[in-house]
């Protein structure tokens, strides 16, 4: 049996090598459940201590930025403070949340592949891709908005695709995802203004959908007011809060006054075709090398459905707008590409099932790629820290696979950075704790937020 192409589309028989298939959809979701077991592990770095600190602020009855000072957008605190609510005061709170949001975009991957190319499989495939290259950002890197921004804007974009059956309820169900799309895409950008750029192109394939349903302006309309209804809810709520709390001139004066300006620092104009540039060869090459592996397949190989290629312009149109808010940001921190990475994973992951369709038939030939592509785990962005540990070794230690010698040595030097020392803020942590009571307030001279959480203690200004 061969895999053939017909009418431009690949088809594949299940039949042979079909034994293989199963073991390795359950292998990947094996993988994908090591990789959430390791992201729980994670502590803080020292993003993760700020935003921690200014949601205890939150939920003491203050606000961000006019009781706890940051220049990050508002969401990413309420997301912290949501992780305190249900998982108390621990460090692995957020962590827990942030594992949970990745399992469910492992599962909208697997409903938008359903969806465009035919099958959930390649999803799964696309799942692992994303949580693995996620997980490799390591501590720092990872829990930041971005981070929380990438499911909101999957799940926008499962419901910016959602197509009920027809039937009296279909226009309102239609109108429903809509408003669901618009509220999440609108999350995503107050967890990082270039995300919500999403907005903006699923409501174009939308009006371009509908247009010539029920009249060319009733067609156009409703869209247009689910996406508006949906983002207006988030941003009044938000806005309200705000307001309510007395913050309102402080969330003003940080978004739009200090940080236009702090962006422009490392802005300019003239530099912007090279800055887009830049952005684009470290989301394709500096993350996974399964990425341009998968994106190339993608492009190369016939499609899968009929509804492939819009479903991968509608996510790479998502994307290209990320990169360029990325760009115009012009730091390139890794975890800027935190939302922009699992996008990619999905068509990279459905651009491998691609291969693999064409390769099982051949139980030769397809044990040959997989252990071909298995090699490419190698070939890996994470960087050794300080000590020189590398990310599967850290992993190792992680999930209790190192001798039990080694186990001290490396959590002393798992979490070294150059300017961040783990071991030497819980020691701080630890004297202020025994020397300082529950209702002292103290100040930490130096950029180490982490410390009032381990200690368990305020901050006396709202400069963190």
């Amino acid at each position: 049996m061969q895999a053939r192409f017909r009418d431009g589309t690949l088809v594949s028989d299940d039949r042979p090598a079909a034994y293989m298939e199963p073991l390795l959809l359950a292998g990947a979701v094996l993988c994908i459940g090591l990789f959430l077991m390791i992201l729980t592990d994670f502590d803080y770095g020292r993003d993760q201590g700020v935003y921690a600190v200014v949601a205890r602020a939150l939920l003491d009855g203050g606000a961000p930025y006019a009781d706890a000072w940051d220049i990050k957008p508002p969401m990413i605190f309420f997301v912290y403070a949501l992780a305190r609510v249900l998982f108390g005061a621990d460090m692995h709170a957020i962590r827990l949340l942030e594992a949970a949001g990745f399992a469910s975009l492992v599962w909208a991957f697997v409903i938008l592949s359903r969806r465009h190319v035919g099958s959930a499989r390649p999803g799964i495939v696309g799942g692992l891709l994303a949580v693995s290259a996620h997980v490799q950002l390591e501590y720092w890197h990872t829990g930041q908005p971005e981070s929380f921004g990438a499911v909101a804007t999957v799940w926008a974009l499962v419901c910016a695709t959602f197509e009920p059956a027809p039937g009296d309820a279909r226009q309102r169900r239609l109108w429903l995802a809509g408003f669901a799309a618009g509220a999440l895409y609108t999350v995503a950008a107050l967890c990082k203004p270039p995300l919500g750029g999403g907005l903006l192109v699923s409501l174009a394939f939308a009006l371009r959908s509908r247009s010539g349903s029920n009249g060319r302006l009733h067609g156009l309309l409703a869209p247009l007011s689910a996406y508006a209804a949906g983002a207006s809810l988030v941003l009044t709520g938000v806005a309200a809060f705000f307001v309510v709390r007395g913050a309102w001139p402080a969330l003003a004066s940080v978004l739009f006054e200090f940080v236009p300006h702090h962006t422009g620092l490392s802005f300019q104009a003239g530099e912007l075709r090279a800055l887009v540039y830049r952005a684009v060869e470290a989301s394709l090459f500096h993350y996974s090398a399964y990425l341009p592996v998968g994106l190339a397949l993608l492009l190369a190989l016939p499609r899968l459905g009929e509804r492939e290629r819009g479903g991968a312009a509608h996510v790479a149109l998502v994307c290209a707008l990320q990169v360029i808010g990325i760009g115009l940001q012009a730091k390139f921190f890794d975890y800027h590409f935190g939302a922009t990475v699992p996008l990619l994973s999905l068509l990279a992951g459905w651009g491998l099932w691609k291969l693999w369709l064409l390769v099982r038939p051949r139980p030769l030939v397809a044990a040959a790629t997989l252990l071909a592509l298995l090699a490419l785990c190698d070939v890996h962005p994470a960087k050794p820290l300080r000590s020189g540990i590398s990310f599967w070794e850290r992993s190792r230690h992680r999930l209790g696979l190192t001798e039990q010698a080694d186990r001290p040595s490396l959590r002393g030097r798992l979490h070294s950075q150059p300017d961040f020392d783990a071991d030497a803020n819980r020691r701080v942590a630890e004297w202020i704790r025994d020397h300082t009571t529950a209702a002292d307030g103290v100040y930490v001279w130096g950029f180490e937020p982490v410390i009032y959480e381990l200690a368990d203690r305020r901050c006396t200004s709202r400069y963190i």
